[in-house]
C-alpha cells in the first residue's frame, strides 16, 4: 500500500513508526507546506505544498495522489481533517481511502464545546 501523509511537520518518529510496520513494497509520501519541515525527509518521496487553505491545495493533494499511485490519505494536522473530509468524495473517484472521521464528526470533534455538549446529551458518565 502507498500512503500520502499530510502536513507532517516535525513529527519525523511517527513517519519511522509507520516505515518500520510496512512491507517493502508500501511507500510513503509526505507533504508539508515548508521545505523546513524535517518529516518530509524521512518519507520515500515528498512534495512541498501549498497551505492548506489555498484554493488549490486539494487539486495539488489529488494530483500527488494520482502520480504516486496512493492508496490512502491522512493528515497529521487536526484543521485539515475538516477540509479533507469535505472532499472525501473526489479520493473516493480516483480510488484513495481517506483515513479521518467523516465530515459531520470531524466539526464536531473540532468544536470543544459542541463535543462536550454531544456527549452530555448521549452518555452517562459514572463518577467513581
Amino acid at each position: 500500500m502507498n500512503f500520502l501523509l499530510c502536513s507532517v511537520g516535525r513529527r519525523v518518529e511517527l513517519i519511522k513508526d509507520f516505515k518500520e510496520v510496512l512491507d517493502d513494497n508500501s511507500k510513503i509520501v509526505a507533504t508539508d507546506n515548508s521545505k523546513y519541515a524535517p518529516a518530509v525527509y524521512e518519507a520515500d518521496k515528498y512534495y512541498i505544498v501549498p497551505k492548506i487553505n489555498d484554493e488549490k491545495y486539494i487539486e495539488k493533494i489529488l494530483e500527488i495522489c494520482l502520480a504516486n499511485k496512493i492508496d490512502a490519505v491522512t493528515t497529521f494536522i487536526d484543521p485539515e481533517i475538516e477540509i479533507l473530509a469535505k472532499n472525501r468524495d473526489l479520493f473516493k473517484e480516483i480510488g484513495v481511502e481517506f483515513l479521518a472521521p467523516s465530515l459531520d464528526t470531524a466539526k464536531l470533534c473540532f468544536d470543544k464545546y459542541s463535543m462536550f455538549k454531544y456527549l452530555s446529551d448521549n452518555y452517562t458518565f459514572k463518577k467513581d
